[in-house]
């Protein structure tokens, strides 16, 4: 397991190894419809980018059509050939194309991702898992059983050679915005032992573990406590 942090440098978010300033990937905040790679100076080994279809809310109920239109094969068609173009073009810059799949994307939950990157139009994608961004408030109840379900789910994306990384992390209801927001694994919502114990098979098996936070680093070694 190679440890990598995410933090914020010149507009993108950075990926480098926790021991050294190596960039490893950038993540930019384009998304397949509007991947913004021309904001890119330096390109590093991968580009990741979300999986954003163009809604106009994060919430189906607010964008009800729009999201209806994405579920629909011409919604899929439509994201593939997106995701095609930008391969495409990061593949002339010699970088790696990785997608980061959220529950307000075209790849809203593991199940759908699995089915996209192993039987669908992204069987050659690498996907970088978040399993924390595929819960919804309304999943934080029986947080612990869906948590079961993804891992389960991610265990078969990586069996297929799907997966480029995992963010381990905890999230936090945002009252205002109807959604949660990222924290570190020692504070939020969550149970950070919990999310920990259950991603741990997911941790073993990834190449690579981002965190988001530096408190999270000595955290998620085995053996470890999580203290608030």
């Amino acid at each position: 397991m190679r440890i990598l942090i995410r933090d914020q440098r010149s507009g993108h978010s950075a990926y480098h190894p926790i021991e050294n300033d190596e960039l490893i990937a950038i993540e930019t905040g384009g998304s397949i419809s509007d991947p913004d790679i021309d904001s890119i100076e330096l390109f590093p080994s991968a580009v990741i980018l979300n999986d954003d279809a163009g809604h106009a809310s994060n919430s189906p109920d607010a964008d009800a059509r729009s999201w209806l239109q994405s579920w629909s094969q011409s919604g899929w068609d439509e994201f593939n050939r997106a995701f095609r173009k930008a391969q495409d073009i990061l593949k002339t810059k010699g970088t790696q194309l990785v997608i980061r799949p959220s529950s307000s994307g075209m790849l809203s939950d593991a199940v759908c991702t699995l089915n996209w990157c192993t039987r669908g139009g992204g069987q050659d994608a690498m996907v970088l898992l978040d399993p924390m961004g595929w819960i919804v408030p309304s999943m934080m109840r029986d947080l612990e059983d869906h948590l079961d379900r993804i891992v389960e789910l991610c265990q078969e994306m990586v069996a297929h050679r799907r997966v480029w990384g995992i963010i381990v992390r905890s999230i936090s209801r945002n009252v205002d915005r109807g959604g949660t927001e990222s924290c570190p694994l020692g504070s939020g919502d969550a149970d950070g032992a919990m999310i920990l114990s259950k991603l741990r098979p997911l941790i073993d098996a990834c190449e690579r573990t981002i965190v988001t936070d530096p408190s999270d680093i000595l955290r998620i070694q085995p053996g470890a406590s999580i203290e608030s």
